[in-house]
């Protein structure tokens, strides 16, 4: 694996708290990294170390293959970020805030043309900043962030405060950027059905503690699923003690059931059973995603 980032034995916190205990972690150089965890479980102080905004306590983090204890600047230098909401100037338009970028970095107006259409910006370069909508604003924060040709792109939360439809528009634009521009993409985020649809590579974090990391398919994988039915009467699940030949989840009332079902033969094999055993199945529903799956059992 051809690592951009690597995090070695990384213990960091602040007032007092540790957060981060001796985690490690490796992304991939070109890869959409997903990184998971509930509130609290380190996302933020792990990116926040990451950006020089709280101090490595103990712990290496080398990007590119240079230490940040020798060269603290390397990452920011070769990296842009949007932590929770973009950033932005509200009172210029969306083309004064790329000419501002532009007379720092140098890039050229070709670099302005660019940024624009990939970000689909085109039609709202006149307007200023402050009226866009959430979904615009996203895509302008996004603008500005690529604007230097940075190598790795760093979002916290970025679906936050995002309708459906904004949430899938930026993650057609991730994935573009991925694909050619080539940007390494670290991101954090609660909504693990976009994740699953996105990342290549993730990592899940609990209580400071790296639970997994590595390639998605291979988690997913290996996930059982849940499905829940809506049958005749769950009574005589109960009497024939199906918890004995399948994974019987739980048993809401008369009628509905949820069972964990590691493959589609097994899938079969219970329809049938449940049939053969005289109940009427109403419906059945596939609960939650592959990855919820497995980011539940691997932080109970």
């Amino acid at each position: 694996m051809n690592s951009l980032l690597s995090i070695k034995n990384l213990y960091s916190g602040y007032k007092g708290n540790q957060v981060l205990q001796g985690i490690n972690l490796e992304v991939p150089k070109g890869s959409i990294f997903g990184y998971l965890g509930k509130n609290g479980a380190g996302k933020s102080t792990t990116i926040k170390v990451l950006l020089g905004l709280i101090p490595i306590e103990k712990g290496d983090i080398c990007f590119r293959g240079v230490n940040l204890k020798e060269n603290p600047l390397v990452l920011r230098s070769h990296s842009s970020s949007m932590i929770e909401s973009p950033f932005f100037y509200p009172f210029l338009s969306v083309s004064e805030n790329l000419n501002y970028l532009n007379s720092l970095f140098k890039m050229g107006q070709k670099r302005k043309r660019e940024v624009l259409s990939l970000m689909g910006l085109n039609n709202f370069i006149d307007k200023k900043a402050q009226t866009l909508s959430s979904g615009l604003k996203q895509r302008l924060g996004l603008a500005m962030c690529l604007f230097s040709r940075p190598e790795m792109l760093i979002l916290d939360e970025p679906l936050n405060a995002l309708d459906p439809q904004g949430i899938y528009e930026l993650r057609m634009i991730l994935k573009k950027l991925n694909e050619e521009e080539g940007v390494t993409i670290f991101l954090s985020s609660h909504i693990l059905e976009e994740l699953e649809k996105l990342a290549d590579y993730v990592a899940v974090i609990h209580n400071g503690n790296i639970r997994y990391q590595g390639e998605l398919s291979r988690l997913i994988q290996k996930q059982v699923d849940i499905v829940s039915f809506k049958v005749s009467d769950t009574a005589i699940i109960k009497q024939l003690a199906y918890d004995a030949k399948f994974s019987l989840l739980k048993v809401y009332d008369q009628n509905n059931v949820d069972f964990e079902v590691a493959n589609e033969a097994e899938f079969a094999q219970l329809i049938a059973t449940l049939i053969k055993n005289g109940l009427s199945v109403y419906n059945v529903t596939h609960r939650g995603s592959a990855l919820e799956n497995a980011f539940i059992h691997l932080t109970k």
